[in-house]
Formats: structure tokens, C-alpha cells, sequence
């Protein structure tokens, strides 16, 4: 029940990343909401009261709307919509995937492996722990532990690649956060985690 639980907070946390990175991008850049989620009702604006707040409401629709999309919709809004490159996280798609579709059946399905979980896992996943439909599957140790590890590489990347195109005058401090964010990795003995973080980082134009 805690693996459960661990689980279940573990995506929570990565939606409310992804929701902040969305609110930041558009508070910064209010003309960039797409024009149809721009839609309020003579009503509401009354309601409202102030360009201001209305801005806020919108983006808050769009928000809504963007996590009740599928991990792949939401990696092509992302490289689309914000023009963020997130090719340096491809090869950890599929893992993020099974990890909220797993998360998904924690939720509604008591961990019963169903159709559209079969359809959207990538098969080499399904092939290789042997899942078929209909399969309660468990959320052990070592599983929530590769989730967790996922999360955080995948996380850290797009942090770091939406910092570098939206925020180009302070990359100094996006490099910053990404060595304190390594070496404390190397600290915690988190192996696996730190040699994908540092090997992305060796990608990047480092300012020292």
C-alpha cells in the first residue's frame, strides 16, 4: 500500500512540474496561449474583473487541459507549442509512459492490466516482463525505484532545456542548479541517476 501510495505521489509530483513549467512559460509570454483556449463568456469576464485574471483563468484552462493528455501528446505539445528540444530525453519516453500508465491502474483499475494499457506500453516492455492483459501487477521495491529514477532524469532534462531557451540570460544560474543537483546525486550514492544526469550534462555548452 505505501509502494502504492509512493507511486501514486511520485506522478502527482511530475504533473504539478509539468503544470508549473506551463504557468511560468506563459505567464512570460501571455500572446503564445493558443486561440482556442481563449474563450470566456461575457459572463466570466465579468465575473473576473481584470485582464490580469482572466490571463491567469486561461492558463489554468490550458493547464487542465494539457495533463489529460497522453505522455506522447504532451512531449509533442511541448517540442511544438514551446519549441523545447527534448530529444536528449527520448530514450526515457517509453519508461515515463509505462510509469503513469502504471500509475493509472494503481488508480482505477486495482493494478489490473487492461487493453489500452497493453496498446500504449511500448511492446519491447511488455514483452520483456512478460505482461498480459488481465495480469494484477505489483508495485515492488525495485520497481518504484526505477520509476523514481526515471522521473527525476526525465524531469531534470526538461527543466533544464525549457530553462535554456525560455530564460537565456540567466543559463549561468541553470548551470548552477545542474552541478549542485549532480553532485548531490553523488552524495545520495545515486548511481544510475547520476551517470544519466552527468552525461546529459556533457551534452550542454557549460558556462565553467
Amino acid at each position: 500500500l505505501l509502494r502504492q501510495g509512493a507511486l501514486i505521489s511520485l506522478v502527482s509530483y511530475f504533473e504539478t512540474l509539468e503544470a508549473d513549467l506551463l504557468n511560468f512559460y506563459y505567464l512570460s509570454y501571455p500572446s503564445a496561449l493558443p486561440s482556442e483556449g481563449k474563450l470566456l463568456s461575457l459572463a466570466d469576464l465579468r465575473e473576473i474583473g481584470s485582464v490580469e485574471e482572466a490571463e491567469k483563468v486561461l492558463i489554468l484552462k490550458e493547464i487542465d487541459s494539457f495533463l489529460r493528455e497522453s505522455t506522447e501528446n504532451q512531449i509533442e505539445y511541448s517540442t511544438k507549442r514551446f519549441k523545447v528540444d527534448l530529444k536528449c530525453a527520448q530514450p526515457y519516453f517509453n519508461a515515463l509512459s509505462e510509469v503513469i500508465l502504471r500509475r493509472n491502474l494503481v488508480v482505477h483499475n486495482e493494478r489490473i492490466v487492461n487493453k489500452l494499457y497493453i496498446k500504449k506500453v511500448d511492446s519491447e516492455i511488455i514483452r520483456n516482463n512478460n505482461i498480459k492483459e488481465g495480469d494484477q501487477l505489483a508495485i515492488d521495491g525495485e520497481y518504484l525505484t526505477s520509476a523514481i529514477d526515471t522521473i527525476c532524469i526525465f524531469g531534470t532534462m526538461m527543466i533544464q532545456q525549457s530553462w535554456r531557451k525560455w530564460d537565456e540570460k540567466n543559463i549561468e544560474d541553470a548551470d548552477t542548479v545542474l552541478r549542485e543537483y549532480t553532485y548531490d546525486l553523488l552524495v545520495e550514492k545515486r548511481w544510475e541517476v547520476v551517470n544519466k544526469v552527468a552525461h546529459y550534462a556533457s551534452s550542454l555548452n557549460l558556462g565553467s
